[in-house]
């Protein structure tokens, strides 16, 4: 799989990037055309989280097929990929709101977790003309974005679990990158912390999904 993916700048469209979808679907719609979002010409990055809790978790996942859709894996993803593809305990994943996956059927279910081991990253950098921006789903893997292109065990399970960033709040940043976008954690507004920005506000809970230009 590929651990790490860049981007060259986008020379025709525009950039976005969106917050944890949780599997609010038409929420996703409803912003990308209110953004007048063009599929021809326009990319949307994913701070990953794409499933679970809401309604439409299968239509979320499936847009991993989309050629304008650029997603970094999130923690649900890597909970439905232990379950289907490593066939461990279904029972984090279900008290997570896994349980969509119950009446899926197996071999589609299978074939998109697949897809998603294959070919979506844990991080992404984007060229903007501004410098360089990255996306990990839960924070940066350390203030060296260096270790998010080339990540150890360790620094993927920051990537895709961990809090401490956002909680302690006094962080200086992250060296080698222009600015970082993350999820994970939902608040009722955006957070910017040094160069992190977390933008998961809380799609599923309050109904407010961030959708931002990158520019």
């Amino acid at each position: 799989m590929n651990l790490h993916k860049k981007y060259e700048k986008n020379k025709k469209g525009k950039d976005y990037i969106i917050g944890d979808l949780h599997g609010c679907y038409d929420l996703l719609m409803d912003k990308m055309y209110e953004f007048g979002f063009d599929k021809k010409i326009d990319r949307l990055f994913s701070v990953g989280d794409l499933i679970d809790r809401g309604s439409k978790s299968l239509e979320c996942l499936k847009l991993i097929h989309e050629p304008w859709f650029f997603p970094v894996q999130g923690n649900h993803e890597d909970m439905m990929l232990s379950v289907v593809l490593d066939n461990e305990s279904p029972n984090l994943w279900l008290m997570n709101g896994g349980e969509w996956s119950l009446s899926v059927n197996g071999d589609e279910l299978s074939d998109l977790a697949f897809r998603v081991r294959e070919s979506v990253p844990y991080s992404i950098t984007v060229e903007t003309k501004n410098g360089d921006i990255g996306i990990c789903h839960a924070q940066p893997p350390s203030v060296d974005w260096r270790n998010a292109v080339k990540p150890g065990e360790k620094d993927i399970k920051i990537m895709l679990w961990s809090r401490s960033w956002i909680m302690d709040k006094e962080q200086d940043g992250v060296d080698f990158i222009y600015k970082t976008y993350h999820g994970h954690t939902p608040d009722s507004e955006i957070k910017i912390i040094a160069n992190t920005n977390f933008i998961d506000t809380g799609a599923f809970y309050s109904g407010k999904l961030t959708l931002m230009e990158l520019k």
